[in-house]
């Protein structure tokens, strides 16, 4: 059998094992560099992780305390005047807590609700507003904000305010939301030519909304 050998002239080819050699070489030269730069991988590593667990205890916290303020207005066993007072501490303990959460809004929305229903319109509004002017409120819970302000103002005689508010409102998600109510508040201050035409996109828009019929049904009553 034949003997595989390597000379020393061989060995000093060996351009990998060189390489190896000279990496451990600068590795104990280097060890305390290198020692550190591991620990402080090593350290950045447990940080990141520390971060997402306190983020994720911290949208459990979260999660939990809003739950009561949902629990407490869906308390049937207490009369409304109570459920909305024990709803309303609740909130606002939340809103207090945590005022600029993803929740924030909703909670603000729930107050809005609250108040307009204890016809409290003046604080229903400044919650509106509140919504409208959060920075974690997203687009549809905006519009919805939108719609009750403009629906507060109707419920007070300010239907110039009203209709300002429905205007602002996308047109290509809400054209006939927007053209039906436009068209009650014309008829609510006798603008009855102006009425017809709003209630007309309605009724013209093809395929026809579910405010159609209501739109036809308005426009047929009119002189």
């Amino acid at each position: 059998m034949a003997k595989y050998t390597l000379d020393k002239k061989t060995l000093k080819k060996d351009a990998i094992r060189d390489q190896m050699l000279n990496l451990v070489d600068w590795a104990i030269r280097r060890r305390r560099w290198v020692i550190g730069g591991s620990v402080t991988l090593v350290v950045c590593v447990a940080l990141v992780f520390a971060y997402f667990a306190y983020a994720q205890y911290q949208t459990g916290q979260q999660a939990a305390k809003f739950y009561l303020a949902e629990k407490a207005m869906n308390d049937r066993k207490l009369p409304e005047d109570k459920r909305n007072a024990a709803a309303t501490a609740a909130l606002t303990d939340y809103l207090e807590t945590y005022p600029d959460s993803t929740l924030s809004p909703f909670a603000w929305m729930y107050l809005a609700e609250i108040y307009w229903s204890g016809k409290k319109f003046d604080e229903a509004g400044i919650a509106f507003q509140q919504v409208l002017g959060h920075k974690q409120t997203g687009e549809f819970t905006r519009h919805l904000a939108v719609i009750g302000e403009a629906k507060l103002h109707e419920s007070q005689g300010r239907f110039d305010a009203s209709a300002e508010s429905y205007r602002s409102l996308p047109e290509d998600k809400y054209s006939d939301l927007k053209a039906f109510n436009l068209g009650r508040l014309a008829v609510a201050q006798h603008r009855n030519r102006e009425a017809k035409s709003q209630f007309q996109k309605v009724v013209s828009r093809y395929p026809p909304s579910r405010l159609a019929k209501w739109a036809s049904d308005a426009m047929s009553v009119l002189p």
